[in-house]
């Protein structure tokens, strides 16, 4: 699966998010819930994709929450993860706190991870995907550092926090 294709998987996956009764998306009522039901579609997703791939909910505080692994060329195994945010709130927006900038749980094997957010408890709700670094709107303390996660910035405005810092995600990660 090259890039092109797990943005596909992304796409496939909002889709089919889009068809669901919404009382099924809104008796999704934790974020481990929601989870875990977009884990399930994006397997069934990549199985039509490239069913060689192999798709991992990982649970607890590990970054991304999902990892799809497939065989690439000459043998070696290409990641690409999925990073899944959940809302509850009725307010217009798609504001939220995000992870820790620590990420010490993160693989850093990983080509590129995608942020998927829902919005779960609307009469009809909404999702949205996008790069995950484009979406890090900025850093506030809670207990500890923790990302700003917006997905209304729009990548080709360098209004995220690694633009603004004058350096790019990978960088500020080494």
């Amino acid at each position: 699966m090259n890039l092109s294709r797990f943005h596909d998987v992304i796409n496939e996956t909002i889709d089919r998010l889009e068809k669901i009764d919404p009382t099924t998306i809104n008796g999704l009522d934790t974020g481990e819930k929601f989870q875990s039901y977009v884990a399930d579609i994006i397997k069934a997703v990549v199985q039509s994709v490239d069913p060689t791939a192999d798709v991992k909910n990982r649970t607890g505080k590990e970054f991304p929450d999902i990892v799809i692994e497939c065989p690439g060329p000459n043998g070696k195994i290409i990641k690409y993860g999925i990073e899944v945010k959940s809302s509850k709130a009725q307010s217009p927006g798609y504001e939220i706190t995000g992870n820790s900038i620590n990420e010490s749980t993160r693989d850093k094997e990983i080509l590129e991870i995608q942020l998927l957010f829902g919005k779960t408890q609307l009469q009809k709700p909404e999702f949205k995907a996008g790069v995950y670094y484009s979406c890090v709107k900025e850093i506030k303390t809670t207990h500890y550092p923790r990302y700003i996660i917006d997905m209304s910035i729009s990548s080709t405005t360098n209004a995220d926090i690694f633009s603004k810092m004058g350096t790019t995600y990978e960088k500020f990660n080494t």
